[in-house]
């Protein structure tokens, strides 16, 4: 599951992960024929309204995305644009970027684009897109994929060779300079330069982590620090941000979640 607020913080978004598994149901037609039909998991996204005392109340809106050519809906992140007008989903099973926009007269969410990456497609890393963010002053909305090797992302990297990586959460700081991308199962960060007119990203550093199992980071709100939850290490580990971008580990960690 991913959420995220809408700009007036009135409304939540969230959007449901699902799973791969399905049931087999024996239908009977009119004729007497018989057909096997495949009953998968509802891929969603849920609005739900934010109560004045800061609750969640009922949904207002639930969007079922069905299953395409027997491949089941997974939404596995919604992110905000930063001036509010739209929603992009990643859409990891089905190989799609969904933009929604929230309608606030009808209290429901409208789909507005999909952009698609079908399997066998020459965009080399548009399959299963995973973790996505928006560029906060341009027009840009990046993602990530499942299914990527790792020379494709971390080519920087030495000592590792043909090994998968699970590409985790994105961040860009606050004036559309770096990008920030985390990878599981080899536990880096890297850094990316954004060029200033196409965004197009460049990679500059990449760093161990202490940790193990990175899920879910953030820059604090005056930009100088990076903070990285790690699932299995159950740690939040700290980075100082320099002013051309570049991490620099603290040292400092708080631990002992359950």
């Amino acid at each position: 599951t991913f959420l995220t607020l809408d700009i007036t913080k009135n409304y939540l978004v969230v959007c449901s992960h699902s799973s791969d598994g399905y049931s087999t149901k024996v239908r009977r037609d009119s004729a007497g024929h018989y057909h096997l039909d495949l009953e998968y998991n509802d891929g969603v996204i849920v609005l739900f309204p934010i109560s004045e005392d800061g609750s969640i109340s009922e949904p207002c809106d639930i969007r079922v995305f069905e299953p395409e050519d027997n491949v089941f809906s997974c939404m596995h992140s919604i992110n905000r644009s930063p001036d509010g007008k739209f929603f992009a989903a990643c859409e990891r099973n089905q190989n799609k970027v969904r933009f929604m926009r929230l309608n606030y007269e009808r209290r429901c969410l409208e789909l507005c684009s999909t952009a698609s990456f079908p399997w066998g497609t020459t965009y080399k890393n548009g399959h299963a897109p995973r973790y996505g963010v928006f560029h906060p002053t341009k027009p840009f909305f990046y993602f990530n994929s499942e299914t990527v090797d790792i020379q494709d992302v971390v080519p920087k990297l030495e000592g590792i060779e043909n090994e998968k990586v699970a590409l985790s959460d994105l961040c860009v700081d606050a004036n559309g300079n770096y990008m920030y991308v985390l990878y599981r199962k080899i536990n880096v960060i890297c850094v990316f330069t954004l060029d200033p007119e196409t965004g197009i990203p460049a990679m500059v550093q990449s760093l161990p982590l202490a940790g193990d199992g990175p899920r879910g980071m953030t820059i604090s709100p005056d930009g100088r620090f990076l903070l990285i939850a790690q699932r299995d290490s159950k740690e939040i580990e700290t980075f100082s941000v320099a002013s051309d971008g570049f991490l620099q580990p603290t040292g400092n960690s708080v631990n002992g979640f359950p």
